[in-house]
């Protein structure tokens, strides 16, 4: 990372996203906002785009989702840098965190199931229930990673707590960089 940030510092480059706005776009705002590096962002339509970008050499580099680039990575056509996470992937123990590098940019794609407040505790229960037993279940787990999907469940408060958080880093940049 020291790397990109003093290539950044020689020349503009540019960085390849999946759209204005995406956890891609926001891990490169931020990163440029700890390393005063500005990047000129590329925004494209998804990580198929990002990828011929980045192996055509169409751009400098790229903020995108370990699970879209890794086979590339393990193929040796792509080389990836860090991932924007406090602890290394369990997929690719070898690439080291942003944090290890001395980068505290941290960033990753969630999913959530989430219900109106309207619906009744009986179905919610029910709904959690069933929730738990899919995240849990060995050949759901197993499928997830074949496919480099990465399981990090938390129950509606954590998930609630961490959604408030990413608000407000959102907010900051969105504040700087209105899109």
């Amino acid at each position: 990372m020291a790397d990109l940030v003093k290539k950044g510092k020689e020349k503009k480059l540019t960085v390849a996203v999946n759209g204005i706005g995406s956890d891609d776009f926001l891990a490169a705002k931020n990163f440029e906002e700890l390393t005063g590096v500005e990047f000129n962002l590329m925004p494209t339509k998804g990580s198929t785009e990002q990828k011929t970008a980045i192996l055509g050499g169409h751009v400098d580099a790229s903020f995108m989702n370990l699970s879209q680039m890794l086979s590339q990575f393990k193929a040796k056509k792509a080389k990836i840098i860090a991932v924007l996470t406090k602890e290394r992937s369990q997929y690719a123990p070898d690439i080291p965190t942003s944090v290890e590098q001395n980068y505290n940019v941290l960033m990753t794609a969630t999913r959530g199931f989430v219900v109106r407040k309207e619906v009744k505790d009986e179905v919610y229960n029910q709904l959690v229930d069933i929730y738990n037993k899919v995240i849990n279940a060995p050949e759901f787990i197993e499928r997830s990673a074949k496919s480099y999907i990465f399981l990090g469940p938390l129950d509606g408060q954590k998930y609630k707590a961490y959604l408030e958080e990413l608000q407000k880093t959102t907010q900051k940049v969105y504040d700087k960089n209105p899109w």
